[in-house]
Formats: C-alpha cells, structure tokens, sequence
C-alpha cells in the first residue's frame, strides 16, 4: 500500500519565484533511466548537485534539455535504478561526456522531477520566460560595416546577452563576440566592433539570453537556467 503526502512549498528558502511538489512514496515506486548501477557508486540526489540548462531557439517548437549532476567531490552521478531526472514527464537520458539530455516539446511552463527511492518524488514548476526575439535589423536587410544598432525582444537588464557575429568569406571564418552584456535590449555597433568583417558574404547575427537560474528541489544544491537565442542572416554593406 503506497501512502502518499502532498507537501506545495513556496518559500524563498527552498525555491524563488517557482513552484515546488514534494510527494513521499512509501516503498520506492520509481523506474529510473535504465542505466541500473553501471558507472559508479548509489549517491542519493539529496547528496547531489544539479544544473538543468532548457536551450531554446527563437521559431523552434523543441527545446534541448541537460543537466550536469555531480557528488561532493564533483565527479557525474550515474542514475541507478529507481532514480531519475525528468522535465515534462521525459526523463533525461545518458549520461554521455558527462552530460543528461533530452529534446521536447517547447513549452510556458516546465515541471522538473526528481525521484529518489530514499527520499521520495520532489517536483518544480518553472515558468519559462518569454521568447527572444531580433527586431533590428531584419532578416535578409542591409547593414551598414560603418555601424548599426541591434534591438530585441523584451530586454530585463537583470540578465545578461551575449551578441556574436559571424561571417564566412572565401572559406575563412571571421567572428567577434560581445559580452556578457547587460541586457537592455539594444546594442550599438561601431566601425571599430565591424572591422573585421567584409562586404561580399552574409552576416550572421546571433543573440543569446541565459537567465538567472531558479532553485530546483530534490537536490543538495539545484538550479535552472533558461539559454534562449535568435539568429538572422544579413547583407553588409559600406
């Protein structure tokens, strides 16, 4: 008989501005990843670390999940049997190179799980925040190599945007990268930021926003941030 506790826990203490499930199951009901106890010793997740990236990209409707879990000495937990780490009900899957992972379906709102036979299920409610998006200078457009200016989508100076610009000419790759910038949502870029760059290949334009993580429960130590980005393709011009 399977006796079971709702615990919803929203103080600062254990997750800021997210939603948390505690759910206690008497007598281990998990399914774990199917990785069974290959790779290492049983470390109870309450004893692990976490970081969850979800990579997002503008117009895409998948988003690539990973997490990296580590013990107290910082080497990869193998999930064994009856353990598991999912985001939407997809449980991650590896590791490989040190890493979970997971492709699915975009979504508002992302609920982490994590079970743990010794402890229980714990589960996080994360809202994912909005899409970015490049507004200037459009796809396909003119810009100038003497300086323009980049604009996107719903700037929040508390996180950080890293601007990489890229150009392929002749078989060679030219890039220069910007940041970590504050985000304010536009960035000015001079002769001097596009000098290396020429007329004759398109400029890709990528943006990136990686958010502050929010505290996942479950773990010793979890957290979970957003890396959202957009990309276009542009025409330089003098």
């Amino acid at each position: 008989m399977i006796r079971r506790a709702l615990l919803t826990a929203l103080t600062a203490g254990l997750c800021t501005g997210v939603t948390c499930t505690i759910r206690f199951d008497e007598g281990g009901n998990g399914g774990g990843n199917g990785n069974g106890d290959i790779g290492g010793p049983y470390v109870p997740l309450d004893d692990a670390s976490a970081e969850i990236t979800i990579r997002s990209v503008a117009g895409d409707d998948a988003v690539d999940v990973t997490a990296r879990i580590r013990d107290r000495l910082g080497l990869t937990v193998w999930l064994q049997r009856e353990q598991a780490v999912a985001v939407n009900s997809l449980e991650l899957l590896g590791p490989t190179g040190g890493l979970y992972r997971r492709s699915l379906p975009a979504a508002g709102q992302y609920v982490v799980t994590v079970r743990e036979p010794t402890r229980g299920v714990e589960e996080t409610l994360v809202t994912a925040p909005p899409e970015l998006r490049i507004l200037e200078p459009t796809p396909g457009g003119a810009v100038s190599l003497s300086g323009f200016t980049l604009r996107w989508s719903d700037a929040d100076p508390g996180q950080n945007v890293t601007v990489t610009l890229t150009q392929v000419l002749f078989g060679s790759e030219r890039r220069k990268t910007f940041g970590s910038l504050s985000d304010t949502g536009s960035r000015a870029l001079g002769a001097g930021d596009l000098a290396v760059f020429r007329q004759g290949a398109d400029l890709l334009i990528e943006i990136t926003r990686r958010s502050n993580p929010a505290s996942l429960a479950g773990f010793r130590s979890g957290s979970l941030v957003f890396e959202q980005s957009d990309n276009i393709a542009v025409s330089p011009g003098p």
